[in-house]
């Protein structure tokens, strides 16, 4: 994966139409190689072994939504991004709904961890009505949950930290400001 962008979006609309019919053909007719889960991990690859692979794209960009947001699989992806990645160098948002996490006005950041605090407690429940023999995809599922969990502080300050822009303004010109950026910090 090294060398190219690998991209974190939620499958439901709008980022899903954002991303596969505007975002991914812009940066590919800048020159830039990038990959996403839909197109690049095909039939009867391993979907979990492709996520783990992210700390070793050239450049991570996260293309948030609320969706996204409360998608154990983005926020599995998303908290490896921020667990595994030097954030400042390799780590990208594009912040689709300019939701302001700075002042978190919804109070996201709460939701969030109640509603992934809840999966974990299902989860654990789980574990112990099945036979030792059957609990393994629980426990894989619960170890994504862990992660994101102890990920989600330094994610959000990730969040609050990063000018990612008004949406319009980086996608402005098919999306020349994020081409630029990325084209720039793989050349160096």
């Amino acid at each position: 994966m090294n060398g190219k962008i690998f991209i974190s979006y939620s499958w439901t609309e709008p980022s899903k139409s954002i991303v596969n019919n505007w975002l991914k053909p812009c940066l590919k007719n800048a020159g830039i190689n990038c990959m996403i889960d839909k197109d690049d991990c095909g039939y009867n690859d391993n979907i979990d072994k492709f996520e783990r692979e992210l700390p070793n794209a050239a450049k991570v960009v996260l293309v948030l939504s609320q969706p996204f947001l409360f998608s154990p699989d983005c926020m599995f992806e998303a908290a490896l991004a921020v667990s595994k990645c030097d954030v400042e160098k390799q780590v990208y948002v594009i912040n689709i709904q300019d939701y302001n996490f700075r002042k978190d006005e919804l109070n996201l950041l709460k939701e969030i961890s109640d509603r992934f605090e809840d999966l974990k407690m299902k989860k654990e429940e789980a574990l112990q009505k099945l036979s030792d023999s059957a609990t393994g995809p629980v426990k894989d599922e619960l170890r994504k949950i862990n992660t994101i969990l102890g990920n989600l502080s330094g994610l959000w300050k990730m969040l609050r930290s990063k000018n990612s822009g008004a949406f319009d303004a980086v996608s402005k010109d098919d999306f020349k400001l994020v081409c630029d950026v990325l084209k720039l910090s793989i050349e160096y």
